[in-house]
């Protein structure tokens, strides 16, 4: 549950910090996921791809942001279906 509660606020946290350009926020709150969804136990593969989502987001090198998307939308299907 208090995944749930975190994921739930980082979902809509980031992307009001890439309004803001507030970089260093969102990294933050990239390691912290990394952190908190290493255990498969917690969070669920619509977080995962959250992560990669956000990643791909601050990555500099569009091969990699595309190769992140990609793992992104493939974790979110498999959740969606």
């Amino acid at each position: 549950m208090i995944c749930q509660s975190i994921c739930f606020f980082w979902k809509y946290a980031f992307p009001y910090m890439d309004n803001y350009n507030y970089h260093k926020g969102m990294k933050e709150i990239i390691q912290e996921l990394k952190v908190l969804l290493k255990t498969k136990s917690i969070g669920t593969d619509s977080d995962r791809a959250l992560l990669l989502d956000f990643q791909a987001a601050l990555d500099t090198l569009p091969e990699k942001a595309i190769k992140l998307e990609k793992n992104a939308l493939a974790l979110d299907r498999i959740y969606h279906c």
